[in-house]
């Protein structure tokens, strides 16, 4: 198996059918037999799982998997849905995100030629309703940039482009799944920034400047709600600390194992009072 496709969910039930569709029709020759989709369906409470044994309980190229119990973050769903996966490379893909077929073509090549352990991509931006907000996420002049990982981290941001994981192509042999299980102990929120940083900070890396998927704004962007007070009442600490206390006590692992040092956090943060780092 060259490609497992994995995909965390939650009562996504209808897109998550879409979009499981589309990429199994999508699939170029390079990874039309190479691959496999994993769903790790997180205990939904609508109808998602009567929609997945439906559409694709007979389908030989989709495991649908389970945890043992509900988990409270997207980030853990991934972590248990990677653990299910068998193929060479990993792209994890968000429920509600759409890909783009042509880019889907350059990944079965770059899959393929096999120099790279780690690929991001591009991606465009939509509403949650499908209305294109951005043409490209990441403004880029170059069709690919091969560089070490943390000085694209350095230039992009360490948040910014990473936190959308469903541009996120990778090596399975150097995904430490006991790492990214250590990491979320300390925090939670966008913990799968820190394991790839981790893990892949040395390995063969690029950014290829096209856009693998339409990346769908969350709801709770576009209405208002208290999902984030959730959040934090969950996690037990106050709004703000999921974003400041929870990323310096992720920067203190990197720096722990000399994968960056602590100066480091000056040179990704964005001051600009309305973004994050």
């Amino acid at each position: 198996m060259l490609l497992s496709v994995c995909i965390p969910t939650y009562n996504r039930g209808p897109l998550l059918s879409v979009l499981v569709r589309s990429v199994l029709e999508q699939l170029p020759d390079t990874l039309a037999r190479v691959t496999e989709i994993v769903i790790s369906d997180n205990h939904s409470t609508d109808t998602t799982a009567g929609i997945l044994f439906a559409e694709f309980g007979d389908e030989p190229r989709v495991r649908i998997c389970r945890p043992e119990r509900h988990l409270p973050t997207a980030e853990e769903n991934l972590c248990f849905a990677l653990s299910h996966c068998e193929g060479e490379f990993v792209w994890t893909l968000g429920d509600d995100d759409g890909v783009e077929p042509e880019t889907l073509a350059r990944l079965g090549d770059l899959l393929v030629a096999n120099q790279h352990d780690f690929l991001l991509f591009n991606s465009r931006s939509v509403s949650y309703h499908g209305v294109l907000k951005l043409q490209v996420q990441v403004p880029c002049l170059g069709p690919r940039l091969d560089m070490p990982l943390l000085d694209f981290v350095r230039i992009s941001g360490f948040w910014f482009t990473m936190a959308g994981f469903s541009m996120s192509v990778f090596g399975r042999s150097c995904a430490d799944l006991d790492a990214f299980h250590q990491i979320l102990s300390i925090g939670r929120i966008y913990s799968h920034v820190v394991w790839l940083i981790e893990c892949y900070h040395d390995r063969r890396f690029a950014f290829v400047n096209a856009p693998l998927v339409n990346y769908r704004e969350n709801l709770y962007v576009t209405v208002s709600t208290d999902h984030w007070e959730k959040v934090s009442a969950r996690e037990n600490t106050f709004l703000g600390g999921l974003w400041s206390t929870g990323f310096l006590r992720l920067i203190d692992r990197l720096a722990e194992r000399g994968i960056v040092t602590r100066s480091f956090i000056r040179e990704v943060v964005d001051r600009s009072p309305t973004q994050r780092y």
